[in-house]
């Protein structure tokens, strides 16, 4: 007869009854201690034959523990194993263990699958633990000698003999009941994590819990073939069973053996996948903690909980990460997190500061700690590693490993497995993050981070400034700078794009106005979604200013945040002078504007400027329009990094609603 399938295990069990409450964690305690001690005396008078034996695993000061016993159910399962047992000794049937062991799993069928293991074997641990316990009796004990009797201990008292016969056997299950308790230790642990973490967080576990059945049904198995094998050694009915029908019994051996092996994967693989979950809540409280401690942060970030265990085993790479740490107190820290795959060219032009643009007591207040994310550490990447950390003036961490605090950066920092930057302050505060750095700008992050650098020039402009350049050569800084205008414009259609084109260039004509048109279709599909990136990221850093910074940019973040709403749409486009954002809009109210242009081509005889007629006309449309507001998605940021304040419409100053939206996104196959 088969192996019973999964379903047919699990179709033994119900739902769990929580009032029928058993202490599993005491009970498997005492359950080990019989267990130990029944084992070591087996060694001592059987295995070795009164040879000294190590002791190492039996506990000479079992300390009860505080537990209501569930005797009723465990002298209940005793008798089905004492039955089942007595049955099997008379005829070893396959078929008849089976049922037995499918028989006991529907009785515990209300109790938790780590709970029904731990209950057979102490029930079974009741009669093993009793008979061998007769085996060695006190001499002052004088009711043991008859309790031996009758519990069929004295075969081995009374005749070594027999006992030297039945040795090699008695090893054996010996040997299988210590497989056996490492089997449930196993399963109660991994159930106790089921219990603790989510199979979102851990999915190992989910993994597991489809082994843990099987596993229990072959516990039950196995103890039900141990309890069988003792009822034919006391009957001294071992020499009359054929060595077919041992074998057939005792089938469980290579089972259990294969279902420990297994869980011990599924135990191991779980753990490392806690690591950074724990880490995760380590690094919250962390940061939030008074006083803010960067030392703990920065070796909770790579390390997690695992501390001493890399104390002991890598010493060197723990003490580096001290020393680090001890450069940051008091300072602002700049975290790069990337792979080793960025370039020398990237990381001075973009992380470095420019000590000839930025005033050295402002440099002197950070400290650039790079933390490389790598998924395998091949000989290869260790050499690039090697060769970025040269002449640098930062604190790159040498761990050849994935970092502890993967899951945070990932899930509170929306690390997306490009170069991120997340500046905190001397308290541990988030002052700036920019989570898709695009490895081709060549715009300084600090930029971003020290807007005060040039006062006269509007940090939000950048990504503008450097897109434009490189799309259209004949633009430079200096020509910005003069204050001539540039139509910006995009979107998804191809025939608005070239309407656009036709209508403003024939109009720009007939207004003799000098006035350039940089289309962001003109660049590859992935520089434009960099482009995208950064305009979010900038949103993002523009909304966390203090609020003096939020009022004094209050037309940048209008205008920026407008710009996220174009992203999906049809068309759109933005008038620049210089500088300065002159009228931005749809593809529709932009259209409408030079459609009506026989309406106001006549203001530009009176030496009118054919920016300010254009955004004058187009906020009479926009006001015609009613309809005209909009709606934005941010990609690379969370809920509760937006305040309410950002969550204005940019036409009519409402408030805007949020929505939850879901999109399957695989990063790293991006081209």
């Amino acid at each position: 007869m088969s192996d019973p399938t999964l379903e047919s295990i699990v179709a033994t069990h119900g739902h769990v009854d929580n009032s029928f409450n058993i202490a599993v964690h005491p009970l498997l305690e005492i359950v080990q201690s019989i267990i130990n001690r029944s084992t070591y005396v087996v060694e001592r008078n059987v295995v070795y034959g009164n040879m000294k034996v190590q002791e190492e695993t039996v506990d000479h000061m079992f300390k009860s523990p505080n537990i209501n016993l569930p005797f009723c159910t465990l002298k209940a399962i005793s008798c089905e194993l004492s039955t089942g047992s007595c049955k099997l000794a008379g005829e070893v049937r396959e078929d008849v263990a089976r049922e037995l062991t499918l028989s006991i799993l529907k009785k515990l069928s209300n109790c938790s699958w780590d709970a029904k293991a731990v209950l057979i074997v102490a029930a079974f641990a009741l009669d093993y633990g009793e008979f061998w316990h007769l085996v060695e009796p006190h001499q002052s004990d004088h009711l043991a000698r008859p309790l031996a009797i009758l519990k069929g201990a004295s075969v081995l008292l009374k005749k070594p003999a027999e006992l030297q016969k039945g040795r090699q056997t008695i090893a054996e299950f010996n040997r299988l009941i210590k497989r056996t308790l490492q089997v449930i230790l196993l399963i109660y642990e991994l159930e106790t994590l089921s219990r603790s973490y989510s199979s979102k967080d851990v999915p190992e576990l989910a993994i597991a819990s489809e082994s843990i059945p099987v596993a229990v049904y072959w516990v039950i198995r196995t103890t039900l073939a141990c309890a069988t094998n003792i009822a034919i050694f006391i009957s001294k009915d071992h020499e009359d069973k054929s060595a077919g029908d041992l074998d057939l019994l005792v089938s469980s051996v290579q089972k259990i053996n294969r279902m420990a092996d297994d869980l011990n994967i599924h135990l191991s693989i779980c753990k490392k996948q806690i690591v950074p979950v724990d880490t995760h809540v380590l690094l919250e409280k962390l940061f939030h903690r008074t006083p803010f401690r960067i030392n703990e942060v920065l070796k909770a970030m790579i390390f997690g909980n695992n501390i001493e265990r890399i104390k002991k085993y890598e010493a060197q790479t723990y003490e580096a990460v001290v020393n680090i740490a001890q450069g940051l107190e008091g300072k602002k820290v700049l975290w790069l997190f990337s792979d080793v795959d960025v370039s020398d060219d990237f990381i001075n032009k973009v992380i470095i500061p420019n000590g000839e643009k930025i005033k050295k007591e402002i440099i002197e207040q950070y400290q650039i700690v790079w933390i490389p994310i790598v998924y395998e550490w091949t000989n290869e990447a260790k050499e690039k590693f090697n060769q970025l950390v040269k002449n640098k003036p930062w604190f790159p961490v040498q761990y050849f490993s994935l970092i502890a605090g993967i899951s945070f950066i990932k899930i509170e920092w929306q690390f997306k497995n490009k170069p991120m930057v997340v500046v905190t302050s001397s308290q541990g505060k988030v002052e700036y993050r920019n989570n898709a750095l695009a490895v081709v700008d060549q715009i300084s992050i600090w930029d971003y981070i020290i807007p005060q650098l040039d006062p006269t020039y509007p940090e939000w402009f950048r990504p503008f400034e450097k897109y434009m350049i490189d799309i259209d050569k004949d633009i430079t800084s200096t020509w910005i700078k003069e204050g001539k205008c540039i139509f910006f414009y995009g979107g998804k259609d191809s025939v608005w794009i070239k309407e656009f084109e036709e209508k403003a260039t024939k109009i720009i004509e007939e207004a003799k106005a000098e006035i350039k048109l940089v289309c962001l279709n003109k660049i590859s599909s992935k520089l434009a979604g960099q482009f995208w990136s950064t305009v979010e990221n900038l949103f993002l850093s523009l909304i966390k200013m203090d609020i003096n910074n939020q009022q004094a940019n209050e037309r940048a973040i209008r205008e920026v945040r407008k710009l996220i709403s174009y992203r999906n749409e049809k068309g759109w486009a933005i008038l620049f002078k210089g500088l300065n954002v002159v009228t931005s809009g749809y593809g529709t109210t932009i259209s409408k504007v030079f459609d009506d242009f026989e309406k106001w081509r006549d203001q530009l005889i009176n030496d009118s400027k054919f920016e300010d007629i254009f955004e004058k006309y187009h906020d009479k449309v926009v006001k015609e329009n009613s309809k005209v507001c909009y709606r934005f998605e941010i990609e690379n940021g969370s809920e509760k990094e937006i305040p309410y304040h950002a969550l204005q419409c940019p036409s009519c100053s409402r408030a805007m609603r949020r929505f939850l939206s879901f999109n399957c996104c695989h990063e790293d196959n991006v081209e």
